[in-house]
């Protein structure tokens, strides 16, 4: 996909996904924009699942280039949901 360049993919790592919330860089971040609302979408957000038990299959995204949108995968465990709303309800967002 035309999204990472020569394997590199410049979102990595970036997403609510694997951001680091307790940065206290970020901390500050969204502290001095409080109050405000996080947006969970995006173009890949339609490809996410979600994980409720540890049981449950997560599978990563991944390059897919027969994918219309190049990516597939991609899950989100009930316990890094719960980290998030704990990260916002602490900084307000």
């Amino acid at each position: 996909a035309e999204k990472c360049d020569y394997g590199s993919c410049p979102w990595t790592n970036s997403s609510l996904l694997t951001a680091d919330l307790s940065d206290p860089l970020l901390g500050s971040a969204i502290a001095a924009l409080a109050p405000l609302h996080l947006r969970v979408g995006g173009s890949l957000a339609d490809q996410v699942s979600f994980a409720l038990s540890r049981e449950d299959g997560c599978p990563p995204f991944a390059v897919d280039v027969t994918r219309r949108i190049g990516f597939t995968g991609g899950c989100l465990r009930l316990s890094r949901w719960l980290e998030v709303l704990s990260f916002c309800e602490r900084l307000r967002c």
